[in-house]
């Protein structure tokens, strides 16, 4: 097939919504959700859509009277806690603003008159953007040391929401009552009550409202979700039995404890991800070991101890895995500014990232192993360069909420700023652009004939989905390399689709996909540039990338045809922004391969004469069931075995 490349102005993405599905294919949904959730979740599930037809007396379950109310013990830990808020979001504007009403959530504002409509802020308002509201973290901003009287303003707010939100107003539930939410807001008000107390004649109502609170998440645990949702309610119930002394929070504490330890051991994997497989959530959850693991100390050291070991193995995983700018990656759902900045997390925990944030030379480890594997993450670094090759599972089985058709994806940062990038998530609304945030063509991976490898549908649903296969990794005369292969297009009669990357310091990167199977497929690559990087055409088969001081070469190595096309990139919720996609694209009789090889030079080095493409890279189908890779000297085989001649 003659290559050619078509350099037409960048063109708008259609990313208009698939048809209403029709019967076949909701019942093939359905069969999917009853396959792969957990019996308990559908029972809950099936539980909470009973109880939400039924009156809302459950709702004061587990409430207390003012006479049944424990005892405040507050304690520095939680003020540790508030100075540690305002250092994570020390470098966020504020969200805020007491003087005319107006409250910014992801990137989306709105303002109120002289209260906040806590039930309705605007008849329009997105359920996640009437979360932010109740979680009461925007309420910080009114601590800060330029407001004259912080402690009023947020008590007064505080008592107003209390009396219009009484937990047996139905209207109030969806968001204010929900355990969720309840999980977010409760440790607000004890880490400012512990610093701020709020005034005497407030105090009786506000300690009433946290109590009852406390009580009802300790009967309404997110058991239908788990997961993130499930390790917040627990995390905050023991915060709750940290914060109060008597008969229930003794019970909050057993039972917060118990829960704790079985769901940190489920959910926390072995190498210390969390099982969701989202940066974003996962620094979410370990803000949250370490707020229970600070608050905890000196009052419950069974609880500190578990809440500090899991901490610590949650930031090493991060730490490992952060790109040269210190910002998470973007796998899964996800966006900056939604966790707290990892720089100040890992200071937390106590665990530094030698390869983050400041741009500092490799030290002597780094130096010698270039390569890691972080569990299914494996991580390359050559100074101010880097790549993350996730060769893990999109999520788990039971809970698919936040997993995007991302097998085998790739993220990689050159001198130092962001080179391929994943799409991001621009919202939790069922509609254009959360179907394209999870979609396929949202991420660096070889797609087969247009389909996507996962049945991502509604906002967090999956159906049919693909499984990683077996992984392997190695070494060879200074190059590194990893391999991966999946199952997603089985259905297709492709039965494994494989990734070979490897990567030798100061260059080239090589990646080859394969995708083997019978008869004849469209294959294609998609990669996406960071908005930052600037793209021109070389030639039929080849691009010039600039990144700053950096000129890269990305050449494709197999027959296809080069497009440039318009893609989005989310790094943050709410907001989008036009990037250049590449598409490569061929049609094959399986088995059938696509490869690129990236070279650069540094505009400031003494190599700026060097060839930016380095031609010493081939590779071709060497049989029916096999594919090589010539590279100088070393040959690699890696359709049929990852072994080298």
């Amino acid at each position: 097939m003659q290559t050619q490349v078509e350099t037409n102005p960048l063109l708008p993405l259609d990313v208009s919504q698939t048809p209403t599905p029709g019967w076949l294919l909701r019942c093939v949904r359905t069969w999917y959700m009853l396959r792969y959730y957990r019996s308990s979740q559908l029972a809950m599930r099936a539980w909470k859509r009973m109880g939400a037809k039924a009156p809302r007396i459950s709702l004061l379950a587990g409430s207390t009277t003012r006479s049944g109310i424990d005892e405040v013990r507050g304690g520095a830990g939680f003020r540790l806690l508030l100075q540690s808020r305002r250092d994570e979001f020390e470098h966020r504007e504020a969200v805020y603003h007491y003087d005319n009403q107006q409250v910014t959530f992801l990137n989306e504002s709105r303002e109120f008159g002289e209260r906040i409509d806590w039930r309705r802020p605007t008849p329009d308002a997105p359920l996640l953007w009437r979360f932010h509201l109740h979680y009461h973290e925007f309420l910080l901003d009114l601590l800060r040391p330029e407001n004259d009287d912080p402690r009023a303003a947020f008590w007064r707010i505080v008592e107003d929401w209390i009396h219009n939100n009484q937990p047996e107003s139905a209207a109030a539930n969806e968001a204010a009552w929900h355990p969720y939410c309840i999980s977010r807001r409760l440790p607000i008000w004890m880490m400012v009550w512990a610093e701020f107390p709020p005034p005497v004649a407030q105090q009786s109502v506000i300690l009433e409202s946290l109590h009852e609170q406390a009580a009802f998440l300790a009967t309404h645990l997110e058991w239908d979700l788990r997961g993130n949702h499930l390790l917040q309610n627990l995390t905050t119930l023991s915060l709750a039995s940290v914060f109060f002394r008597g008969p229930m929070a003794d019970c909050w504490r057993k039972k917060a404890l118990r829960l704790l330890q079985t769901q940190l051991q489920e959910q926390v994997l072995e190498h210390g991800e969390h099982v969701e497989r989202a940066p974003m959530y996962h620094a979410q959850m370990l803000q949250a070991l370490l707020d229970v693991r600070d608050a905890s100390a000196g009052v419950d050291e069974e609880l500190e101890r578990l809440c500090r070991r899991v901490g610590e193995r949650m930031a090493s995983w991060l730490a490992a895995v952060l790109p040269p700018d210190g910002r998470i990656p973007l796998l899964s759902d996800g966006g900056f500014g939604e966790c707290p900045t990892p720089a100040v997390l890992l200071r937390r925990a106590g665990v530094e990232s030698e390869h983050a944030i400041s741009l500092k030379p490799m030290d002597e480890k780094a130096s010698r192993d270039p390569a890691t594997l972080n569990g299914d993450a494996w991580i390359w670094r050559d100074g101010n360069n880097f790549l993350l090759f996730d060769t893990g599972p999109v999520g788990p089985d039971w809970l698919p909420a936040h997993a995007h058709s991302d097998l085998l994806t790739i993220e990689a940062s050159a001198a130092g700023r962001r080179l391929f990038v994943d799409s991001g998530t621009y919202d939790y609304q069922d509609g254009e652009m959360r179907q394209y945030c999870r979609s396929t063509r949202a991420h660096n991976v070889l797609q087969v004939d247009g389909a996507e490898q996962c049945d991502a549908w509604s906002r967090f649903r999956m159906g049919y989905r693909g499984w990683p296969q077996a992984a392997e990794m190695g070494e060879q005369d200074g190059i590194s390399w990893r391999r991966a292969t999946h199952n997603a297009y089985r259905r297709l009669g492709v039965t494994e689709v494989g990734r070979w990357i490897g990567c030798q310091r100061n260059g080239p990167w090589v990646c080859v996909d394969w995708a083997k199977g019978r008869g004849e497929h469209q294959l294609t690559h998609w990669l996406h540039l960071h908005p930052d990087v600037d793209v021109r055409a070389r030639g039929p088969a080849s691009v010039e990338l600039t990144i700053g001081a950096l000129v890269c070469e990305l050449r494709f190595l197999t027959a296809g045809e080069l497009t440039l096309e318009q893609g989005w990139y989310c790094p943050e919720f709410g907001r989008r922004i036009p990037s250049t996609l590449l598409n490569w694209t061929t049609r094959a009789t399986l088995p059938g391969i696509v490869a690129w090889s990236l070279s650069w030079t540094d505009a400031d080095s003494n190599v700026a004469d060097k060839s930016v493409a380095d031609k010493s890279v081939a590779v071709g189908l060497s049989g029916d069931q096999d594919a090589s890779l010539v590279w100088g000297r070393n040959v690699f085989h890696f359709m049929s075995a990852s072994r080298t001649n």
